[in-house]
């Protein structure tokens, strides 16, 4: 009986030994180890993101008022610059193309296979811009459009540029997916609080006397916008509040921002950032 007491008390001091060390090597989890693991997750989320946006892309837009042809209601399609540039060595030329008052475009155009650039006056709306396979560049002046976020242009484009102009049939910008530049120029979204943080791959927002609904700039967290160097906002008609977000450990090149609700502290840092890459 002695024995068995004995061999019973063994048994239990080595299952004690095993269950401590057990604990033990579950202790040995680094205490900051979940935090580590979010920055990992961050870092490889920036990573990723600069992968399908090429932040670091070469490419370049300039504005400018002149385009390869022009169309218009008035003048139609049948007019000698047509003519002239619709045989098939002529219209692989033809890079960029201007529009007034069509509500849709018309298939005729659709020769112009490497149109990159879709200059557009309307106050009709406009359909058919699926038509150039090529377009990345899109431009309104003195327009009222409503967007159909099905379209495939949407997905494409690369730079949306409004002046003067109203938008609306958007629920959000998201569809702009390959976005580098977002300019609207006494322009806005009708019935859209623009979310800019949705603008992944954005490189350059300039927002001059907004038209839309009010932007809060707290919103924009430049952590979330790798490929952003460039903002100019000019506030107006009191629709732009604030700033944007994390200014001081962005990538930014630029800033440029003047609202009429400014306050101090505002002023301060846009000035200190300035000053800290004036350096």
């Amino acid at each position: 009986m002695k024995e068995l007491s004995q061999i019973i008390l063994i048994i239990f001091i080595l299952y004690s030994c095993n269950s401590k060390s057990d604990n033990q090597q579950k202790d040995l989890t680094p205490p900051h180890s979940e935090k580590i693991s979010e920055i990992d997750s961050l870092i490889v989320n920036a990573n990723e993101n600069n992968a399908i946006c090429n932040c670091d892309s070469n490419f370049i837009y300039n504005h400018n008022y002149k385009t390869d042809l022009s169309f218009s209601t008035t003048k139609g399609l049948n007019s000698n610059d047509f003519k002239k540039w619709s045989n098939d060595s002529m219209a692989s030329l033809v890079k960029s193309i201007f529009l007034k008052n069509f509500d849709t475009i018309p298939e005729k155009l659709s020769i112009f296979k490497n149109v990159e650039r879709l200059v557009i006056e309307s106050k009709n709306g406009l359909n058919g811009i699926d038509i150039f396979p090529k377009l990345e560049i899109l431009e309104f002046w003195g327009s009222k459009i409503d967007i159909n976020s099905n379209q495939k242009w949407i997905s494409k484009i690369k730079v949306f540029r409004g002046e003067k102009s109203r938008f609306s049939g958007l629920s959000s910008l998201e569809p702009f997916s390959e976005l580098k530049e977002l300019i609207l120029l006494h322009s806005g979204f009708k019935d859209l609080s623009l979310n800019i943080n949705e603008l992944k791959c954005l490189t350059n927002l300039k927002l001059r006397a907004y038209t839309g609904l009010v932007i809060d700039l707290n919103e924009i967290d430049l952590n979330e916008l790798e490929c952003l160097k460039h903002i100019y906002i000019q506030d107006a008609y009191n629709t732009l509040k604030g700033i944007p977000s994390n200014i001081e450990e962005s990538q930014l090149s630029t800033i440029y921002v003047n609202n009429i609700s400014m306050n101090k502290e505002e002023k301060r840092i846009i000035s200190e950032f300035k000053k800290k890459k004036s350096r």
